[in-house]
């Protein structure tokens, strides 16, 4: 999903797996570099319990999903 904020689209990508992998950020990786966009806004939607902070973006667990949708 790509979600379009005051002319800048911010990458959410949602994965089912609840083990957070780094390579859940493989495809967003690869938009920031097509795209330009910073890390900082890049989240990851996962089924796991805590929130990670990443160098490619952050992960989100599914249940701070409403915290990341009223943030943007």
């Amino acid at each position: 999903m790509i979600s379009e904020q005051v002319k800048r689209l911010i990458p959410i990508e949602v994965k089912a797996g609840k083990t957070f992998s780094y390579d859940f950020f493989k495809n967003i990786r690869y938009w920031n570099e097509l795209s330009g966009n910073l890390a900082e806004n890049s989240y990851v939607v996962f089924g796991g319990d805590n929130d990670i902070d990443t160098s490619d973006g952050k992960a989100i667990s599914w249940k701070n999903l409403t915290v990341l949708l009223n943030k943007l």
